[in-house]
């Protein structure tokens, strides 16, 4: 698996390839660890880095209508899925763009 899926390294801090903006690049399943630090402090690091997109005030919820579309930018935000939609089913198709590697 190694062979056909390497390792990657992309910085935690990056600068958005069309608004110029800083945003964080970390999520709980992809975010390993934070090179340059050691082991202990990398973990502090993340464990903040991820805790920011469960409050409140870094959110956007909206009430969910037959019809409705979401759509983002994985360079600017991070996503999560609340389990609220109960009795409904929910369906999400995905679309990865190539681009430029993140810089």
């Amino acid at each position: 698996m190694r062979e056909k899926y390497p390792a990657q390294s992309h910085p935690l801090v990056l600068t958005h390839p069309f608004t110029g903006e800083k945003s964080l690049f970390s999520n709980k399943v992809s975010g390993v660890r934070v090179e340059g630090v050691d082991e202990a402090e990398s973990k502090r690091i993340l464990d903040m880095v991820h805790l920011l997109a469960w409050r409140p005030e870094f959110q956007c919820r909206f009430s969910w209508e037959e019809g409705d579309v979401a759509i983002w930018d994985n360079l600017a935000s991070q996503h999560y899925a609340v389990s609220d939609y109960w009795p409904h089913t929910r369906k999400m198709e995905r679309i990865t763009l190539e681009g430029e590697s993140i810089k």
